[in-house]
């Protein structure tokens, strides 16, 4: 796609800027990470990258699946956590307990990790991530409590990539600003990002 787009439509390669909400936002940071450290396996490498309410680490991630099943409060969410839960077994063996060294090669960011594991790859990008804290929400509409808040890894992240030296990497806190299209409460939203600030 992105040899489609230069060679058909004549755009330098050192314009591509990616980002995405949830998912699309830890393909963008994984595709980053990745073009930094095999320059050569990849077309491009994104002149920077941004995310909302992208979860970055696996273990981290894999342990909320735990407690989001054990407390079967949303459906939704209980269903979602055994996906993710049965998938992260199957590709990495098991839990992060046992398969540790895994968990830091697949994740954006480990906690703890020596610069942070594949942060390190993100420490010359310009990087703008996008978290709400709505604790009502987390608290009231899912059974939820910070350790289950994405923000604390993109926080974390975002503080390590700055004592490497990145002076472009900034995260953005909104707080209760997640509204999903039918006028639901949400934090994990596209609504809580100013698109026409990121664009600036």
């Amino acid at each position: 796609i992105f040899n489609e787009i230069v060679e058909k439509h004549k755009v330098s390669k050192d314009k591509f800027i990616l980002g995405g909400l949830s998912n699309g936002g830890m393909i963008s940071l994984t595709y980053a990470e990745q073009a930094v450290k095999n320059p050569n396996k990849f077309f491009l490498i994104p002149k920077g990258v941004f995310a909302l309410d992208a979860p970055l680490n696996q273990a981290h991630f894999y342990y909320y699946c735990e407690r989001e099943i054990k407390r079967n409060f949303s459906e939704a969410g209980a269903n979602e956590a055994s996906w993710i839960k049965s998938n992260y077994d199957s590709l990495y063996g098991g839990s992060p307990d046992k398969f540790r060294d895994k968990y830091i090669e697949a994740s954006i960011f480990s906690y703890g990790a020596e610069e942070g594991g594949n942060a390190k790859y993100l420490k010359n990008m310009p990087i703008r991530m996008y978290t709400d804290l709505d604790v009502d929400w987390l608290l009231n509409e899912r059974h939820r409590d910070l350790y289950d808040w994405n923000g604390i890894d993109i926080v974390a992240m975002i503080n390590q990539l700055k004592v490497m030296g990145n002076k472009d990497a900034n995260v953005v806190v909104s707080q209760g600003k997640g509204v999903r299209l039918d006028g639901s409460k949400n934090p994990h939203s596209w609504s809580i990002m100013d698109s026409e600030d990121c664009l600036n």
